[in-house]
């Protein structure tokens, strides 16, 4: 029965099975599901909101902001993508049969690619762009053309990975796996470890290093400004501060949030029985959150940890309750008039209706 099984399913996706794992369903395959669909649905909502008060407050407006803009366009991207890897995750009995191929696991697939990618670029071309401007103060040779070229790298390059690993159909799932996992680089596939590398992991560990080493030395840099800064006033050092904390903040929490992935990457070369293995599942929990969990960092990071753009939004936050309050007590105060106008016109009716009925039996009578 289980052979007709097989065949059947063979024969409607037209995919060759692969092996015979099972995959069992454990409140940590559930933990996983639920995590990566609640952090990519805020880091949805968090990258929404960095671009949504970019284009409000032109105040804001500069070439970072703009760096992060594009960033948290990438980490949209990977949320959406991550969600869309959910519900074929849900599909346990294709994918434990082996049968990887499907048009929802390309599309994720896909988009993890370019956002991924993308991603990394971006919070390394930051992480040197604050370093030329701080610590090197040469903003100036970063021309229009240089930041074109920049900004054209950062989107080219993980689109023309997407699409030769698309020429390769190189998306899929490793059956071998017991827990849930994501769409990424089928184990069918020849030098599977190479695909790996180039569709994330190469560009994810080149930005581990890139963000660490430039971010430390801005934040040297500040470090030495703040032993001589004793002159400025309180709210120069309150500045020189925060950019401190959040030299500090910006890769660790990079870091922290993409770690798992690169440790399950890793334990995976060394030891894929222990990866494939449920009791590896934690650090697919793990991973799910991280991977997932970006774009909502990002969001605390630069909009709510911002007092300028803080207080941009609580401003506007504030005229629009006050708004709503004012035409919400317009509106009341417009009903209760119309309500008090009908009144009168009612009660003057009723009043001249006995002097009108006097009058027709007056006429009447005469």
């Amino acid at each position: 029965m289980e052979d007709v099984t097989r065949l059947s399913l063979f024969a409607a996706t037209n995919v060759s099975p692969i092996s015979n794992s099972t995959i069992i369903i454990t409140p940590l395959n559930y933990a996983y599901l639920t995590l990566t669909c609640l952090m990519s649905t805020l880091s949805a909502l968090g990258t929404l909101l960095i671009i949504w008060t970019y284009f409000l407050y032109p105040q804001t407006h500069n070439t970072c902001r703009r760096m992060l803009v594009h960033l948290s366009i990438a980490d949209f991207l990977m949320a959406v993508g991550n969600f869309l890897g959910v519900p074929e995750a849900l599909d346990m009995t294709r994918i434990s049969l082996g049968y990887q191929t499907s048009i929802i696991c390309v599309i994720s697939g896909t988009i993890a690619t370019i956002s991924s990618i993308s991603s990394f670029l971006w919070t390394s071309v930051i992480a040197v762009y604050l370093y030329i401007c701080i610590v090197q103060s040469r903003s100036r040779l970063l021309g229009t053309k240089t930041l074109v070229a920049t900004y054209i790298t950062c989107w080219l390059v993980p689109v023309i990975v997407a699409i030769l690993a698309n020429i390769y159909h190189v998306f899929g799932y490793d059956p071998s796996l017991h827990h849930m996992s994501s769409c990424w680089i089928s184990s069918a596939v020849p030098d599977q470890l190479m695909w790996q590398f180039l569709t994330g992991k190469a560009w994810e560990i080149v930005a581990y290093f890139v963000t660490g080493i430039f971010y430390a030395l801005v934040k040297y840099h500040v470090y030495k400004e703040m032993r001589y800064a004793y002159n400025l006033g309180s709210q120069s050092m309150q500045a020189i501060y925060r950019v401190n904390r959040k030299m500090t903040f910006v890769p660790l929490v990079f870091i922290l949030l993409r770690i798992w992935g690169t440790i399950r990457f890793l334990i995976g070369v060394v030891d894929h029985s222990y990866a494939s293995s449920p009791a590896s599942t934690w650090i697919v929990v793990m991973q799910g959150f991280g991977d997932s969990s970006q774009g909502f960092a990002n969001c605390v990071l630069f909009c709510f940890c911002s007092p300028k753009l803080r207080q941009l939004m609580l401003t506007s936050f504030r005229k629009w309750t006050t708004g709503f309050t004012s035409r919400k007590d317009r509106t009341k105060i417009t009903s209760t008039m119309a309500c008090s106008a009908k009144t009168v016109i009612n009660t003057g009716t009723n009043e001249r209706a006995p002097l009108l009925q006097d009058k027709n039996i007056s006429s009447s009578n005469t």
